[in-house]
C-alpha cells in the first residue's frame, strides 16, 4: 500500500511561525494548548500546585536541567499532559524518572567521551546494518526532525555488535541532549524568525519548541524481522516513554509495507494514546505528505530531500546539521510565561 494509511490527527507543538521555515505561505497553527505559554487557567493552577507538592517533597533539588523557573514548568508539562493532568500519577512518574536518571547516571552519560561520558561506538556498524538514530535539521516549524531509519534492518546482526542496553543508553542520550539543547536552540531561531516576520514580544515570548517531528522509516520491515526484535522494541519504547515523556509532536511513518498494518496493530498496543494520536503511516509515496512539514532541502538525499552534508564523513546520518551548532541559538533568552499567569513559588 502506498500513501498515508492513518489521518494524522492531533498533533502538538509549541511554535506557531508566522510563516515556516523555507516557506513564504503561512503554516496552519500547531495545537499548542497544555504547552507552556498555552496552559489555560486551570492547567496553570495544577502545574504550580503540581511544582509546590514536589518542592515539599525535596524532589526538585536535583536540578534536572532546570537553569530557569520556565525550564521546570516545561518539564514539569510534559509529565502532567503524559497522565492527563492528574497530579498523583505525574508525581509517580516524575519520581520514577529521577530514580531511573540516578540508575543509569545520566548527568556522567552526557559528558564527552574524554570525561569518561557514554560512548556509543558501534554506532557506525550499526547503522550499516540497518539502525541509524540522529537529529537533522528542523522542520518548518523549527521543531528537530528525529530519525529512527529501520530500514531492511538486519536484527541478528545488530544484536551481535550491540546489546538492547546500549541501544536504549544512546537513544536516551540523544533525548537528553535534545533537551538539554536542541529545542533550546530551536526556540532561538522560532523567535529570531518571527521577530523578522513583525511578532510582537508577546507573540514572540510564546514560542517555545518542546518537541520534535520524528521520521520512522521502515522500508523492507517485514513480519519476521519484526518479531524477532518485538521484544527488544517494546522494552526499549517503555523505558523512554516513561523518561521522556511528550517529546515527539508528530510521527511519520514512511515506506510501510502492506504488512504493517498488523506491525503497527502491535506497537500501538505498547504506547500511550496521546502518543498513539500523532502518528501518521504512510506507504513509499510518502514525499507530498513530508515536505507539507519539512523543507527537501533540510532532508537527507537518500530519503528522498536534497540534503547530502558533503563535509561530513558518513554524511547526514552522522552531521548533527541544525541550528544548535550556532553559538547564538544555544545562549539562554527572554523569559517565557504563560502572560502573567506562570510565577515561580
Amino acid at each position: 500500500m502506498a500513501g498515508s494509511r492513518t489521518p494524522s490527527v492531533r498533533e502538538s507543538g509549541a511554535t506557531t511561525p508566522l510563516t515556516g521555515q523555507g516557506s513564504s505561505t503561512p503554516l496552519p497553527p500547531l495545537d499548542k494548548s497544555g504547552h507552556q505559554g498555552n496552559y489555560s487557567e486551570e492547567q496553570t493552577k495544577i502545574l504550580l500546585d503540581f511544582e509546590q507538592q514536589l518542592k515539599q517533597e525535596d524532589c526538585l533539588k536535583d536540578d534536572y536541567l532546570f537553569e530557569t523557573p520556565d525550564q521546570i514548568h516545561i518539564v514539569l508539562g510534559r509529565y502532567l499532559r503524559a497522565r492527563n493532568w492528574n497530579i498523583e500519577n505525574a508525581k509517580k512518574m516524575y519520581k520514577d524518572t529521577l530514580n531511573w536518571r540516578k540508575e543509569v547516571n545520566i548527568d556522567q552519560m552526557v559528558k564527552p567521551k574524554e570525561e569518561g561520558g557514554y560512548d556509543f561506538e558501534e554506532r557506525e556498524k550499526i547503522g550499516e546494518l540497518g539502525w541509524k538514530m540522529y537529529f537533522h535539521s528542523t522542520d518548518k516549524y523549527h521543531r528537530p526532525i528525529f530519525v529512527q531509519d529501520l530500514s531492511y534492518l538486519q536484527v541478528h546482526e545488530v544484536f551481535q555488535n550491540t546489546t538492547p542496553d546500549r541501544i536504549v543508553k544512546f537513544f536516551a542520550l540523544s533525548l537528553e541532549d535534545a533537551v538539554r539543547n536542541k529545542y533550546r536552540a530551536c526556540t532561538q531561531l522560532a523567535r529570531e524568525e518571527a521577530r523578522k516576520q513583525g511578532a510582537t514580544e508577546e507573540e514572540v515570548s510564546r514560542i517555545i519548541v518542546d518537541d520534535n517531528f520524528m521520521i520512522l522509516n521502515v522500508a523492507g520491515l517485514g513480519m519476521s524481522t519484526f518479531w524477532s526484535f518485538k521484544n527488544k522494541l517494546q522494552e526499549l519504547l517503555a523505558i523512554l516513554d516513561a523518561n521522556y515523556p511528550e517529546l515527539s509532536g508528530r510521527v511519520q511513518i514512511i515506506n510501510a509495507p502492506w504488512l504493517f498494518t498488523t506491525i503497527w496493530s502491535y506497537i500501538k498496543g505498547w504506547l500511550p494514546p496521546a502518543t498513539a494520536a500523532k502518528i501518521d503511516i504512510a506507504g513509499t509515496d510518502y514525499h507530498s505528505i513530508l515536505f507539507k512539514y519539512i523543507d527537501p532541502n533540510e532532508f537527507p538525499e537518500y530519503m528522498g530531500g536534497k540534503c547530502k552534508c558533503e563535509g561530513c564523513t558518513g554524511g547526514c546520518p552522522f552531521s548533527n546539521r541544525g541550528p544548535w551548532n550556532d553559538k547564538k541559538n544555544t545562549t539562554s533568552e527572554t523569559k517565557v510565561t504563560n502572560g502573567e499567569a506562570i510565577q515561580s513559588t
